[in-house]
């Protein structure tokens, strides 16, 4: 019983040691966020599983007992079915080593449980703690399930009901432990990327306000010489001209104000509008820029209300539209809709242009990433997240290479408002 318990122990704490190794092995490895995470995965889980193998103990004459399957069904949960096949690949490899009928065993056993914990990762990821709890206990308790099954079959001696009891502690107790050491090192890992994050925003904000500072006082000045000579102007194609011209200096303007409100965020000309009329608003400002691009913009809006600084909220949208439209330079569709989901404004703006990476859509919104190249700084949807943000609303991408971009975004719905617009209508229709 003793070398049964050091046995555990030693195997307990490998597993221990491997969850706690995986943002240390994460530092050296590729500078890809999702890749990064999910190869640190395989890494840990991987020694863990070859050095409880290693550290197996016996239990009895015919039997060798490790906590291989830890590891195994941890690392495919958190890292999906490709980690999975991975470790499968580790497991059944080094388990050949030893050799004996428990291969067999192992091969079927193994395959099951990467199947079982491939199936559920997603939902086991988008789970809170006790589910995920719950459901990594259900498949560790498959494993001594199918091992007894199969040695009831092939007649060959199996554990005591001592030692079932302990393996089912050992998997329970060690379950609840390994997941929330798991979970405290995921949200360690977020808090040190959004505190970096956060680093670079301020740092990007000082700046973006400096140079925003500098150029408000040359457009100033332009701005007053085609005052003058607008007045002197009596051609009213060329005046027509002005008018154009002074557009665009104002949202110029308006542009500046929101790169200064990176450094310094402001809360005035908080009105409620309608997410409709600004849209249409926008569309009719980026329609020639369409037209040139050969893009047909639809849409299918309704008039949904909320608040926030109706500037602020065109000019995120101009930012992502106009993306969307430069990434389609042979032409192609966009389509924009609004509607109500969950009590909340969803607006989607999606194109059928050249797509994004898994890689460039986590960067989007980072200080100097930009996928124009030179071309870009990558502030404008920094500056649009932060808008989105300060309307308490956020920004989700979904994208595909050569298949196109959609932006989601979604915002507080002023209830009050939509509900007396509805009655409204309905007492015209009446």
């Amino acid at each position: 019983m003793e070398v049964e318990v050091q046995g555990i122990l030693v195997n307990v704490l490998i597993i221990f040691l491997g969850q706690l190794s995986i943002p240390i092995v994460q530092n050296f490895l590729i500078d890809n966020k999702k890749i990064q995470y999910k190869l640190s995965i395989f890494v840990a889980s991987s020694i863990s599983i070859i050095l409880c193998m290693t550290f197996a103990f016996p239990i009895n004459d015919h039997y060798l007992y490790d906590l291989r399957y830890v590891p195994l069904i941890l690392g495919t949960l958190y890292g999906g079915y490709r980690v999975g096949i991975g470790l499968f690949v580790v497991l059944v490899t080094y388990r050949l080593f030893f050799g004996g009928i428990g291969i067999i065993i192992t091969f079927f056993t193994t395959i099951i449980l990467v199947a079982f914990a491939s199936l559920l990762s997603r939902k086991f990821l988008n789970s809170r703690t006790s589910i995920k709890v719950v459901l990594t206990i259900a498949l560790l308790h498959i494993t001594p399930l199918l091992t007894g099954i199969i040695y009831l079959i092939t007649h060959l001696p199996y554990l005591s009901l001592n030692q079932w009891i302990v393996n089912a502690a050992t998997f329970t107790i060690g379950s609840v432990i390994l997941i929330y050491l798991t979970e405290l090192i995921h949200k360690h890992t977020l808090l040190k990327e959004q505190i970096t994050h956060f680093e670079k925003s301020v740092t990007v904000s000082h700046l973006a306000a400096s140079i925003a500072h500098e150029i408000r006082n040359p457009l100033t000045t332009i701005k007053g010489f085609l005052q003058i000579l607008f007045v002197k102007e009596f051609d009213e194609k060329r005046r027509s001209y002005y008018k154009t011209i002074f557009s665009e200096l104002e949202r110029a303007e308006h542009i500046i104000h929101d790169y200064l409100t990176l450094a310094k965020p402001q809360n005035d000309d908080i009105i409620l509008f309608d997410t409709k009329a600004e849209l249409e608003k926008t569309i009719s400002i980026l329609t020639p820029l369409a037209k040139k691009n050969k893009v047909n913009i639809s849409t299918q809006l309704e008039s949904l209300y909320t608040k926030g600084n109706i500037q602020q909220f065109v000019q995120a949208l101009i930012n992502i539209i106009k993306n969307g439209i430069e990434a389609m330079p042979n032409g192609g569709e966009m389509m924009i809709q609004s509607s109500i989901e969950n009590n909340k404004i969803k607006l989607s703006i999606c194109d059928t242009g050249v797509g994004l990476t898994k890689d460039q859509v986590q960067k989007l919104g980072q200080p100097y990433f930009s996928t124009k190249g030179d071309k870009g700084t990558g502030l404008g949807l920094m500056v649009t997240f932060n808008i989105i943000q300060s309307f308490g609303g956020r920004v989700s991408v979904e994208s595909e290479v050569n298949k196109g971009t959609c932006f989601v975004i979604t915002l507080p719905l002023e209830e009050h408002i939509q509900d007396s617009l509805s009655e409204v209508a309905s007492e015209l229709k009446q």
